[in-house]
């Protein structure tokens, strides 16, 4: 594969298509069907694109912001939990309390 997007064999470089990059203006308009596939809007080929063959794309998941979020999640659930606990303690002890007292 070029840079191009225009698709060819390995072994003898027979061409065998080329791969074809569409953007659309609105969003909104954009449905995806059962196969994960975007259909609706209005498609139109792109003339600002470079394809880079055998290249890995970066994630758009900031890690270290990501994991501050699940610790941050992570120390809420004991919080809870831990309230939760004393709660049950507390009640357990009126309940103790309240039977002394009939």
């Amino acid at each position: 594969m070029n840079k191009l997007g225009e698709i060819y064999t390995e072994a003898d470089r027979n061409y065998l298509g080329t791969l074809g990059i569409y953007a659309t203006e609105n969003t909104e308009d954009l449905e995806r069907n059962e196969y994960g596939l975007f259909t609706g809007g209005n498609f139109q080929l792109s003339e600002n694109y470079e394809i880079r063959h055998r290249m890995v794309e970066r994630s758009n998941v900031n890690m270290v912001e990501e994991m501050v979020l699940m610790m941050s999640s992570q120390r809420a659930l004991q919080s809870a939990a831990q309230m939760s606990k004393i709660y049950d303690a507390v009640m357990s002890k009126a309940t103790t309390e309240l039977g002394r007292m009939g």
